[in-house]
């Protein structure tokens, strides 16, 4: 059985500045799932309830918020953390 871990990746709006795609964090697998058709999605579902759009884990996912947002403040306050 696999660890559980969270990661929180700044992506900025300059060129190389965090591009998920280019920095390999995206696998190209799920870069060919935004292409495929709303059938074909449905098709390849691993949770069979139409009320489930994507499982995920509340508490990690809130993990990883306030990460980001911590990220964000450090990046506009003179504040550094050491």
């Amino acid at each position: 059985m696999g660890e559980v871990f969270v990661a929180t990746r700044p992506v900025l709006p300059y060129a190389a500045a965090g591009c998920l795609s280019c920095h390999e964090s995206i696998p190209a697998s799920y870069l060919q799932d935004e292409a495929l058709s709303g059938s074909e999605r449905k098709a390849q579902r691993y949770v069979d309830c139409l009320h489930v759009v994507e499982p995920s884990v509340i508490t990690l996912n809130v993990l990883s918020a306030a990460q980001a947002v911590n990220d964000m403040m450090m990046l506009f306050t003179p504040f550094i953390m050491s």
